[in-house]
């Protein structure tokens, strides 16, 4: 998840590149390194750190009853039979949250998918 920004930063630079050059007939190493670096690092870090965060926030769910899920996420999009347990799906916004739950329908697995922005109203809930 943490690498989904790099084709938006490859993008931006040849589009930086691409109008210094034409408004000034070249363009420094300074400004492209400088550009790369501010384009590639801050996505990058505040992806990572999101989810880093998500991740331990689910975390916090694993060896509770599936109720505390329900209670916190609302009711799941999808309940599917998983080995002696089930798996719930819970899907809001393009970031689905899946819990796996054992036989007595506790939580022994969650994680997501999606990006910061989709699933911060997830991490917001979950946060509190």
């Amino acid at each position: 998840m943490c690498c989904l920004p790099v084709v938006a930063t490859v993008t931006a630079v040849a589009e930086l590149v691409k109008c210094e050059s034409q408004a000034t007939g070249y363009l420094t190493m300074h400004k492209v390194l400088l550009a790369s670096f501010a384009v590639t690092t801050i996505p990058l870090l505040y992806g990572c750190a999101f989810d880093n965060r998500m991740n331990s926030q689910l975390s916090n769910l694993v060896g509770q009853d599936i109720h505390v899920a329900i209670d916190k996420l609302g009711v799941p999009a999808s309940a599917s039979p998983l080995g002696n347990g089930k798996v719930y799906t819970f899907a809001k916004n393009d970031c689905s949250i899946r819990v796996d739950t054992d036989a007595s329908e506790q939580i022994t697995r969650s994680d997501y998918d999606g990006g910061p922005r989709e699933c911060q109203k997830y991490f917001d809930i979950l946060d509190n």
